[in-house]
């Protein structure tokens, strides 16, 4: 064994060996400052210790990640693409001070999104504060696969027709930039391809939740995937699409631009995959995935089979991804005429807006502040704690024994049968929690009462947010 001047009780090959199996370049900074001694073992080997610490933060898709951390670029932007322009970058490979940061973010965002896809796709069950559910494969499959996105979309990304205005592309010759596309993605097996495009379907999904209700404009999930993944994670984390859209206003402003934007990715792997089309009914469980846990579960209430896209105690707060149960959308749950309440109706629409802007974070990673201090926490809305409350009212109502969501798991349409039977019984109740007077007095109207909507003395002197009791 090796010692050298090592004074420490361990042998150098042994502290070699613990470099490489450092989890974070922070670990590895942090370790080789401690004493020269350890910092001269760095020195001997920093490309193997660097390039360890890089594996362990990026797994087995590290030769793509490295791919796209160094894409070309390309003036006007890949026209000229051919895939010898882009070495797969095998064995030790030396990763520069440079490019640590921008590795390491990338590798932050992918792995954000696999554990989204986790939950997602794989196992309904994820838990979002630990890692995903996929095996090592299923793992490799889709880093890897987003991670050749990410490169597509450097290579070909633009934002600036002038950068195809010139003498030789005046003509704005779309068949010369679709071929270039075609080829760079012909450098990877037909299997792998399938494996992209699934994972650009994934992506198109994320971005238009990020909508919010709103319909998707034409070219919309082109336009998205054109910045890669990275900016679809970035609409999707803030629930706005304007991130999307601003940056993109050239391109949908000008037809010219919008044609080459129109099938930025899709389009070539459609042309390659024509003789061998993704199955749909598979795209991930038959592409990425080897296996879907709970794939035949069923509703508790209707039993309908339903698998992952059932809700239960571990996912609840994935409901802010159903249209029609995001913050923005739950106000048209309320019955009646409540929502036009000329006292309430603004309440309500505030309160709602409010917990669109303050949903409970998926991850810690989403905290904006101090995720252990209660301020910044408790006033978000969270799902977990709405649908719970709204099964105690449903128990109470129906007189039957009290059933947390932790024994069921309920489909889309019977959570939204939940909702709308019972959230003006909860805006009743939060009204009460709040220190708001309830009038005793029922108006026999009840939510269904018309006159709440234009006169405020009677919306004050009587409770409209009850059952009619008129015939």
């Amino acid at each position: 064994m090796l010692r050298g001047d090592n004074t420490l009780p361990v042998d150098d090959d042994v502290i070699s060996r613990i470099f490489t199996f450092l989890p974070d370049f922070d670990s590895l900074y942090a370790t080789i400052l401690t004493c020269r001694h350890l910092h001269s073992i760095f020195k001997a080997f920093p490309a193997l210790f660097t390039h360890a610490v890089a594996e362990n933060i990026v797994g087995p898709a590290l030769p793509d990640a490295l791919n796209a951390l160094r894409s070309p670029l390309l003036e006007p932007p890949g026209v000229d693409f051919t895939p010898d322009w882009c070495p797969t970058f095998t064995g030790v490979t030396r990763i520069h001070p440079y490019e640590v940061c921008s590795l390491v973010k990338t590798a932050q965002e992918i792995d954000y999104l696999e554990r989204l896809f986790s939950i997602k796709c794989k196992d309904r069950r994820t838990d979002l504060m630990k890692e995903s559910k996929l095996s090592a494969i299923e793992s490799l499959r889709f880093r890897r696969a987003m991670y050749r996105i990410t490169f597509f979309s450097l290579v070909f990304y633009f934002d600036d027709p002038e950068c195809y205005d010139s003498e030789e592309y005046d003509e704005w010759d779309l068949d010369a930039v679709r071929a270039a596309r075609e080829r760079c993605l012909r450098q990877w097996p037909v299997r792998e391809l399938k494996e992209i495009h699934a994972s650009m379907l994934f992506l198109h999904l994320l971005g238009r939740i990020s909508l919010d209700g709103d319909d998707p404009a034409e070219f919309f999930d082109d336009i998205a995937i054109i910045h890669g993944p990275s900016l679809v994670l970035d609409a999707y984390r803030q629930r706005s699409a304007s991130c999307i859209h601003d940056p993109l206003d050239d391109i949908l402003s000008d037809i010219d631009m919008l044609l080459f934007a129109d099938g930025f990715l899709e389009h070539p792997l459609s042309e390659i995959l024509v003789s061998d089309p993704p199955n749909g009914d598979l795209l991930f469980g038959g592409v990425i995935l080897d296996s879907v846990h709970g794939k035949e579960d069923a509703c508790s209430w209707c039993s309908q089979t339903r698998g992952v896209a059932l809700y239960g105690c571990s996912n609840l707060e994935m409901l802010r991804d159903v249209r029609r149960l995001s913050p923005y959308q739950l106000q048209s749950a309320f019955k009646g005429n409540l929502r036009r309440n000329c006292i309430e109706g603004i309440k309500i629409m505030d309160f709602f807006e409010d917990a669109h802007n303050r949903a409970h974070p998926l991850f810690p990673t989403d905290e904006a502040d101090d995720p252990t201090d209660p301020a910044e926490t408790d006033e978000c809305f969270r799902y977990t704690k709405f649908i719970g409350s709204l099964f105690a009212i449903r128990s109470r109502e129906l007189d039957i024994p009290e059933k947390s969501i932790g024994d069921q798991a309920l489909c889309e349409d019977c959570v939204w049968q939940l909702v709308t039977d019972h959230i003006h019984l909860w805006w009743l109740q939060r009204m009460r929690d709040c220190g708001q007077v309830i009038p005793v007095e029922n108006c026999r109207y009840g939510y269904e009462c018309r006159t709440q909507t234009h006169k405020l003395a009677h919306a004050t002197r009587l409770n409209v947010s009850d059952h009619p009791t008129s015939n």
